[in-house]
């Protein structure tokens, strides 16, 4: 984790609404991400971030130019992105595997604890999910029940149906 004392901050226009970054300004690791303005997502930073100074950034940045890339059909552009957040092993593992998922493709949250080493917690990858705090980065979207219906989403269904659509018309 970096040692700075800031944050820098983005909210980018995209097809499934406002998406806003926060990352570290010297390294550019990314800390939390998701769906809306800042107000929306800034309470999804770690704590230990809440209490760094945030600026907002609508230069160049990694996570710009990834966005861009990916919405412009590199739909492997967020690998290059360098990410951080806590979290146990287990979910670290479930966080690894679900950014090794390809576009588009869908798995239940047994296949994610399978995939992540434990097939038998899936309690902890259901939980992985709700703690994610890089969503579409980190995709969490592509994790669906295993009975009827897409899942929870902490952006809400309307968002985690389009993005799943749009990756499939787009892969």
């Amino acid at each position: 984790m970096s040692t700075t004392r800031s944050l820098e901050a983005t909210t980018l226009a995209t097809p499934f609404g406002a998406f806003t970054a926060f990352w570290t300004p010297d390294d550019e690791v990314l800390r939390a991400c998701g769906f809306g303005e800042f107000g929306d997502v800034a309470p999804v930073l770690p704590r230990s971030a809440r209490r760094l100074r945030i600026r907002p950034n609508d230069g160049d940045s990694a996570v710009r130019r990834a966005v861009g890339d990916v919405l412009d059909g590199d739909l492997t552009a967020f690998a290059s992105l360098r990410v951080n957040q806590p979290g146990t092993p287990f979910r670290q593992s479930c966080w690894s595997s679900l950014r090794a998922s390809a576009a588009g493709e869908r798995m239940t949250y047994r296949e994610l604890a399978e995939r992540a080493g434990r097939p038998r917690s899936v309690r902890g990858a259901t939980r992985a999910c709700l703690l994610n705090r890089l969503a579409w980065v980190v995709p969490c979207h592509r994790v669906v029940r295993s009975a009827a219906g897409l899942g929870d989403y902490r952006y809400g269904a309307a968002i985690k149906a389009s993005l799943l659509d749009w990756e499939s018309d787009h892969r």
